[in-house]
């Protein structure tokens, strides 16, 4: 048996009467063997991915999305009532797209255009911010219970 494995085993009863309560369920050991230590050996292990990232569809998007929803852009009147009507909504989803799109633009690393892979940053730290006051500027206008 892999010698990782049995204090996991164990803490969920195999072997053992199974314990009662609440909380038996999520009793785990404390010492798994050394496991964090091999997790951290097995991710120094892993070499980089080269990855061709073209950046026009993310920063298509933000522009797009932050135009219609500011009414800089010519639409439809049903469009403009629904994204009225939706702000608070739709900014929220923005602000989740655009901690996403943080996280993977963070991990990047250029290999020919270090400053346009930095623009990149700056582009989606600042669609996130807007998007972020945005929700706390509609939260601030709201009653307060």
């Amino acid at each position: 048996m892999l010698s990782w494995l049995k204090p996991v085993l164990y803490a969920y009863g195999a072997g053992r009467r199974q314990p009662r309560g609440l909380y038996a369920a999520a009793r785990l050991p404390r010492n798994l063997n050394g496991w964090a230590q091999r997790m951290e050996d097995a991710t120094r292990r892993y070499t980089p991915i080269v990855v061709k990232f073209d950046p026009d569809f993310m920063l298509a998007s933000m522009e797009m999305w932050r135009k219609s929803l500011d009414l800089q852009i010519p639409i439809a009147d049903d469009l403009k009532i629904h994204l009225m009507e939706n702000r608070h909504r739709l900014l929220e989803r923005f602000v989740t797209t655009g901690k996403a799109w943080k996280i993977i633009v963070h991990d990047l690393k250029a290999v020919d255009n270090p400053a346009g892979l930095e623009d990149v940053r700056l582009a989606v730290q600042a669609f996130l911010s807007w998007a972020e006051d945005g929700v706390q500027a509609l939260n601030d206008l709201a009653p307060k219970r």
